[in-house]
């Protein structure tokens, strides 16, 4: 059946059109607070993003998602809703989430746990019901740089990339961050079917505000680089030629 939309003025609406203004459409959405669904139904109905609702509570968990699959096409697919102990971190590797959206009026899990998700160069944290000064506090406490709080009437957090990461106009020649021990934060697409042979030569990846873009068979990709999501691809035939002269 038609999938639910976000009411006009409605909290999922009101999230949706910062998500518009920031220019947050795919990746991911990590959602505390909703055991209705109200707020993760909304998100995946006016965007492409994928939302992981996080519940506190086993029976909810179970409500919820009995009521997804019975409301929507969207659980397991567009929207998982994860089990998670009070007071356990969280599961999730680092930078991950593009947003990151406290509902209700405090924050189950602390700031500095949220931060560790949130993606940087542009991901969004909102605290969309909480009181204004109370928001505010949490962020304080947790010593988020100044600079990626925005919004006097109702704090947000707009993070900043990452202080010594390599980007296109970085004025060093490597990204002072990586160490050993290294692990992966995400592993899927676009996979090798979609990369240039071998046999030709292959391109330098170029990274622009936590994004890679690569020379595809035929086509230019745009990855965002903290969670794997293909943001767009543009074909070149071009390119396909080239490669097929041996050039």
């Amino acid at each position: 059946g038609e999938q639910p939309q976000p009411l006009p003025g409605s909290l999922g609406s009101r999230l949706n059109e910062q998500f518009e203004s920031r220019g947050i459409d795919r990746g991911y959405a990590l959602v505390f607070g909703d055991a209705d669904g109200t707020v993760s139904t909304s998100i995946a109905a006016g965007t492409h993003l994928r939302v992981i609702n996080v519940l506190h509570n086993r029976h909810s968990v179970t409500l919820l998602r009995n009521q997804l699959l019975d409301t929507t096409r969207w659980y397991g697919s567009r929207i998982h809703v994860q089990f998670i102990e009070t007071g356990s971190p969280l599961p999730f590797s680092p930078y991950f989430a593009n947003a990151v959206i406290v509902s209700g009026q405090e924050s189950p899990v602390p700031i500095t746990e949220l931060y560790r998700a949130l993606r940087p160069c542009g991901g969004v944290m909102l605290f969309p019901e909480m009181n204004a000064v109370a928001a505010r506090k949490l962020i304080v406490a947790a010593k988020i740089p100044s600079e990626e709080i925005v919004g006097d009437d109702r704090p947000l957090i707009v993070r900043g990339q990452l202080p010594g990461s390599l980007d296109w106009d970085s004025t060093g020649q490597s990204d002072r961050r990586v160490k050993w021990p290294l692990r992966p934060i995400w592993f899927g697409g676009p996979g090798p079917a979609r990369m240039q042979s071998r046999k030709y030569r292959s391109q330098t990846l170029a990274f622009a505000n936590g994004c890679y873009f690569v020379m595809g068979e035929g086509h230019l990709l745009a990855v965002d680089a903290y969670n794997g999501t293909e943001l767009w691809s543009k074909a070149i035939p071009a390119l396909q030629a080239m490669n097929a002269d041996g050039q």
